[in-house]
């Protein structure tokens, strides 16, 4: 079965990859083809080009002849126009035979790279190409060679001519041609390749037919079988699909029966979280029959046995008959929450006191109550000491109360006594201010009468 299987997998690879490659042929070929002929026809109008450019350099150095014999610019400026109107012309440069500049118009290399003594192309650059020839004069009275003699005319060299031509032209024409090729030979590719779809999606569709199913299987339908047919291969990938779901239809049959017993696991699971997100202290989960459903770390230890000692166990039964009473009495009270203070033992024999607070729920149709245990001890310790503190504090007002007492009463026996010390004085003083008014009669003002009776006022009052 497994070697049919990969029997199938290597047909249907073929399939896939004779596709894929008529595909890259074509478009190889296209390519290849596109940039064939490209590269050709770039050549053959390259050498075009080069030609023109020669034969262009060639009659501007025939028209420099006059200008360069007599170092004219005014001579050279006709020449140059006219050539500089040529397409793809840039620059023209003129020189004299010492290779002095002459004129210069448009767009030159900044120096010549060599002198020729005939017409060749200079220098090629990425953008240009810069042409050369020298300039000659033939020396005698005529300038036109003779028919009759046998001798050509010695020649001067009198300067070199210089041109410039750009290569945009050129360019625009290889990405024409490229652009034209790549068309054509796309359009044939793309013909070629309908044809070669349309064959293979007669050949698919049984694949196609299966993949539906498949589809159908992966969107949840069940009892899903293939139809037997087609080529060979393509039966053994219906069989083999067939038998893969009555797997899975087994293997799903077997994870629902998985998942109630993970839900009833989730459950318990839901059951001790919610007890979590209520406790901070010892805590205990038990239900109305006293069993343990969790203890956390605190209750662990308070009664010296891990969680899975205390699960399902007795409360009563674990050995303490003090401290579960409370909550034990809080489920049976009928309130929901009840807080009680106790006195609790843990399994070392230490009682401690603690405040026990009991909340009863029900969660699923099962009542529960889930008590938390504070040991106290601290505060019922700052309890002592500020009750013993505020005892103090009662002391201490009534010895300070008492000692106020003292002072006040010694403060009114010595103002008594001052007051009784000051009388005779103060009668003394106000009988002389009587003798000194009748003394004087009535030679006294009466601003000094006035002082007179305010002193024997303020001395009436104190005695």
């Amino acid at each position: 079965m497994l070697r049919r299987s990969r029997s199938g997998s290597r047909k249907l690879s073929f399939l896939s990859q004779l596709i894929i490659s008529f595909s890259l042929a074509i478009l190889c070929i296209s390519l290849l083809s596109s940039i064939a002929i490209s590269t050709l026809s770039y050549e053959i109008v390259r050498e075009r080009w080069i030609a023109q450019g020669l034969k262009a350099t060639e009659t501007l150095a025939d028209q420099m002849t006059l200008a360069l014999l007599y170092f004219s610019q005014e001579n050279a400026e006709t020449p140059v126009r006219s050539i500089l109107a040529f397409p793809d012309v840039r620059g023209v440069a003129i020189y004299g035979a010492d290779r002095s500049s002459l004129l210069v118009r448009g767009v030159t290399p900044a120096a010549a790279q060599r002198w020729p003594d005939q017409l060749e192309l200079e220098q090629e650059t990425e953008s240009d190409w810069v042409f050369m020839a020298p300039v000659f004069a033939r020396r005698g009275p005529t300038a036109e060679p003779s028919p009759f003699s046998a001798a050509e005319a010695p020649r001067e060299l009198i300067g070199f001519v210089r041109l410039t031509m750009s290569k945009n032209s050129l360019k625009a024409m290889e990405r024409g041609i490229l652009v034209t090729n790549l068309a054509v030979s796309g359009s044939v590719a793309l013909i070629f390749l309908a044809v070669l779809i349309g064959l293979t999606r007669r050949l698919t569709t049984p694949l196609k037919t299966l993949a539906s199913i498949m589809g159908r299987a992966s969107a949840g339908e069940k009892q899903l079988l293939a139809e037997i047919r087609g080529p060979r291969d393509i039966v053994e990938m219906e069989q083999a699909f067939n038998t893969m779901m009555g797997v899975l239809e087994q293997r799903e049959r077997q994870l629902e029966r998985a998942r109630d017993d993970a839900l009833a696991a989730a459950r318990t699971n839901a059951l001790v979280n919610f007890a979590l997100n209520h406790v901070r202290e010892a805590a205990l989960l038990i239900d109305r029959d006293a069993l343990v459903h969790y203890a956390n770390d605190e209750a662990c230890r308070l009664l010296g046995r891990n969680l899975g000692e205390l699960l399902h166990l007795n409360l009563l039964t674990i050995g303490s008959d003090t401290w579960p009473q409370p909550w034990l009495d809080g489920r049976d009270c009928g309130r929901p929450t009840r807080i009680v203070e106790t006195v609790c033992r843990d399994h070392d024999g230490r009682t401690f006191p603690a405040e026990v607070t009991t909340s009863s729920f029900d969660y699923e149709g099962h009542g529960y109550v889930l008590a938390l245990v504070r040991d106290i001890s601290d505060r019922k310790r700052a309890e002592e000491e500020i009750r013993a503190l505020n005892l103090d504090l009662e002391r201490r007002v009534a010895d300070r109360t008492a000692a106020l007492e003292a002072a006040n009463k010694e403060l009114e026996a010595f103002a008594y006594s001052v007051s009784h010390d000051l009388r005779a004085p103060l009668r003394h003083i106000d009988g002389f201010i009587s003798l000194f008014k009748r003394h004087s009669g009535d030679g006294l003002d009466e601003q000094s009468r006035h002082y007179l009776d305010t002193i024997s006022g303020a001395a009436k009052r104190m005695a």
